[in-house]
């Protein structure tokens, strides 16, 4: 179980206006994206409270763009058509003057070249270890 919650921020969340390039509901990514930042921040002891907006956030980050690559091509020839997500956004936590967020990542790598949809997830959980970094450095006095 996570630490006790010593603190709490408030997040926002989006993919409206994302490139999306995938052939699934890119929603299961961007949930996954959510659901991993907040268990990463939760085992700190850091809570988020979604918002569905961007305003008065601590948090916010925005799907920029989603694309599956090419699983054949990845198959055939390893890190020629990676599965990439790439986010953007700002950190505006214990009212510090806002920060902004950029992450690209690529999963570039797979059993059989990878499915795109856990391919995309391995990538959103990336980012949001990175971002639940940036947090947590921010509130460290």
């Amino acid at each position: 179980m996570g630490k006790e919650v010593s603190r709490t921020i408030t997040a926002g969340i989006s993919d409206v206006g994302a490139a999306l390039k995938v052939s699934f509901d890119a929603a299961e990514v961007t949930a996954e994206l959510k659901a991993s930042l907040e268990k990463r921040l939760l085992k700190k002891g850091v809570a988020v409270r979604w918002s569905g907006e961007e305003k008065n956030t601590e948090l916010f980050v925005r799907i920029v763009e989603m694309n599956q690559g090419n699983q054949l091509l990845r198959y055939l020839l390893p890190f020629i058509a990676p599965a990439y997500v790439e986010v953007e956004g700002r950190s505006a936590i214990a009212g510090t003057s806002p920060q902004p967020l950029h992450y690209l990542q690529r999963a570039q790598v797979g059993v059989l070249g990878g499915s795109a949809r856990s391919m995309l997830k391995v990538c959103a959980q990336r980012i949001a270890d990175k971002i639940a970094s940036e947090v947590l450095r921010s509130l460290k006095p």
